[in-house]
């Protein structure tokens, strides 16, 4: 009888088997969520300060400010013209794995950013937003707001 020096197909589909699922496993352990948070952060913050500029413009009698925590980053649901009503937990910006700081200078907590009826702000001011990596975002003292 002759013993042939070659896998099996079986043994093939095996080997094959296993290293795929290996790789579903232990690959998007190297590549999770936390590498690509903060541009996921910054990009969900740029959505609710435009937001929030824009019912500013469009709503006039109305407080509109985002207010940005150690934790979260949410736009006041207010009514009338005085800030303070939060938003429900389900609209927040949750800042898990990243931190939001002004470029220039001391970083208050909570930091209210506020737009006026021209979609002006405030704060002519960079955000960092410090994960893996530091993105920005810049807001102009024209309204324009937009990731560097």
């Amino acid at each position: 009888m002759k013993f042939s020096k070659a896998f099996t197909l079986i043994e093939l589909i095996m080997v094959i088997l296993i290293i795929s699922i290996l790789a579903i496993t232990i690959v998007p352990k190297f590549f999770g969520a936390s590498d690509i948070a903060h541009f996921a952060v910054r990009d969900q913050l740029i959505s609710q300060l435009r937001l929030s500029q824009l019912k500013a413009m469009n709503q006039l009698n109305i407080c509109n400010q985002v207010k940005i925590t150690d934790e979260y980053a949410v736009i006041e649901n207010n009514t009338g013209a005085t800030c303070g009503t939060e938003a429900s937990s389900d609209s927040r910006v949750i800042l898990e794995d990243v931190s939001i700081k002004l470029a220039s200078g001391s970083t208050p907590n909570p930091l209210y950013i506020t737009f006026d009826a021209n979609g002006i702000s405030g704060c002519d001011c960079i955000l960092n937003i410090i994960g893996t990596e530091t993105v920005q975002i810049k807001i102009e003292s024209q309204g324009y707001i937009h990731a560097l």
